[in-house]
């Protein structure tokens, strides 16, 4: 029988990631062989666009996912630049893109450039896992974080919300979340969250996965978990 342990189960949710600027081969080495742990490996690898092919290869034959991130941290309005960021990735053989949504676009009410940006990443990532990174931190009130997370699923495809990029002051918090997740269960779209930026302890994983769990299980699947 399975080891169905919230700490197991979040194990088998999580992107083990390193986005340092200063990451080395050697760095991108250690992550991949971190992510086959004897309890079960984690869910993807999320690694700077510059290693997605040596992570690919290093993970070949372990059903681990390579996951890189676009417009990443800043969060910018340049949709062709985020059309080419994609296609590389893409090319080299990412299988998950995180993109940071153009939230302050969003708090600034010009919509036309953000929904400009989240259509421009809808179409390129086309046949990989789409995860919007919100930066819940700096959208900090209830109506703006509804409101990027509803404008993220409907204009910009997302398969994944995510709240933070880890690089602000403020990553997730529990409130963050229930909003990101009742507007999901609203949306009557199948979409999934993952909750990144300044979770550290395993009770704080469980008490994220509990949320999700309620909120979600009509889309729960043993193999495949979406938060």
């Amino acid at each position: 029988m399975p080891d169905r342990s919230p700490a197991r189960r979040c194990l088998a949710a999580l992107d083990l990631t390193h986005l340092s600027n200063a990451a080395t081969e050697a760095d991108i080495d250690a992550l991949c062989a971190r992510a086959l742990t004897p309890h079960g490996p984690v869910a993807a690898v999320c690694v700077p666009p510059r290693f997605v092919s040596r992570a690919r290869t290093l993970l070949e034959g372990t059903g681990i996912r390579v996951a890189t991130v676009a417009n990443f941290p800043e969060g910018g309005e340049d949709a062709a630049a985020l059309r080419r960021e994609i296609d590389a990735a893409i090319d080299a053989g990412a299988e998950e893109i995180d993109v940071v949504a153009p939230w302050r676009a969003i708090l600034d009410d010009r919509m036309e450039s953000a929904v400009a940006l989240l259509a421009a990443g809808r179409e390129a990532a086309e046949g990989v896992t789409l995860k919007w990174i919100l930066e819940t931190g700096e959208l900090k009130t209830p109506e703006a974080i509804a409101l990027a997370a509803g404008m993220a699923i409907e204009e910009g495809g997302a398969d994944f919300l995510k709240t933070s990029t880890g690089t602000t002051a403020t990553g997730a918090s529990p409130q963050a979340v229930e909003i990101m997740l009742d507007v999901i269960s609203g949306s009557g779209h199948d979409c999934g969250v993952k909750v990144s930026g300044g979770v550290r302890e395993a009770a704080d994983a469980s008490a994220y996965l509990a949320m999700a769990e309620e909120a979600m299980v009509d889309f729960k699947d043993e193999d495949e978990p979406h938060w």
